[in-house]
């Protein structure tokens, strides 16, 4: 139901325990527990059944809730459908109850860009301090882009056209192929920025069994290229397995 008929951000215990009973809310995990006492056939067949779940807000749901990345821009938008593993966790009786916090665009987008920080919750896990009050006012001084700044962005787009586009296109390269492990994570932030794609595998594994991918990259439109190589990859080495967890 809408905000305006009843306003759950600010309503107390008491007030939604009567909303439950006046049917102005539903009350999914209720409804689980009814269908576990009476052994129903669903609530049976999944251990899933039933339990909640909060989601990382770059995973897309098909309801009300905001899937935004972290971001206010998209705050609002509508996504087509609920994504995959999203699908498969409503199958099984899970409840989704909310988006958790996500840095701004999953992180990578910038290294100066704080970790944690959420453009929808602010810092997630420690207090806020001041920071940056110093960039705030000399950027309340300015007065949008000058001949610096568009100077700048012309020569970040010479250095793209002569760059990677150029290499991959003199190359007639299909993608280019990098480790993606915590000691390169670097490659996603350069292919964000410059609005490239990118797509990661699970490559096999190291000397302490822990699990590394690569990462495809490619040109603006090679989408579902990438796609391709990314499943002929994964057909041809058969590297991804079930994680296993020790007792």
């Amino acid at each position: 139901m809408s905000s305006t008929e009843f306003p759950i951000k600010e309503a107390s215990v008491h007030e939604i325990q009567t909303a439950f009973k006046q049917n102005k809310l539903t009350n999914s995990s209720n409804e689980a527990d009814r269908e576990r006492n009476t052994k129903s056939p669903i609530s049976q067949s999944s251990l899933l059944h039933g339990i909640p779940i909060l989601l990382k807000d770059n995973i897309a749901t098909k309801d009300k809730l905001n899937t935004t990345a972290g971001s206010d821009a998209l705050l609002g938008s509508v996504v087509a459908r609920d994504a995959g593993v999203v699908a498969k966790l409503r199958k099984a009786g899970a409840i989704v109850l909310g988006k958790a916090s996500v840095t701004e665009w999953a992180a990578f987008r910038s290294k100066q860009q704080p970790n944690g920080w959420c453009a929808r919750a602010g810092q997630a896990v420690e207090k806020i301090g001041e920071y940056g009050q110093d960039l705030f006012l000399e950027a309340e001084k300015t007065n949008g882009m000058g001949e610096l700044e568009k100077k700048t962005l012309r020569n970040l787009m010479e250095a793209s056209k002569n760059g990677l586009q150029k290499l991959m296109k003199d190359n007639m390269l299909d993608a280019l192929v990098t480790p993606l492990s915590y000691d390169f994570l670097h490659v996603s932030g350069v292919l964000a920025i410059g609005g490239f794609p990118g797509i990661s595998v699970p490559a096999g594994y190291d000397h302490d069994g822990r699990p590394f991918g690569i990462c495809f990259g490619g040109l603006k439109g090679f989408e579902p290229k990438l796609i391709e190589i990314a499943y002929g990859f994964e057909q041809a080495t058969k590297i991804r397995k079930p994680p296993s967890f020790g007792p």
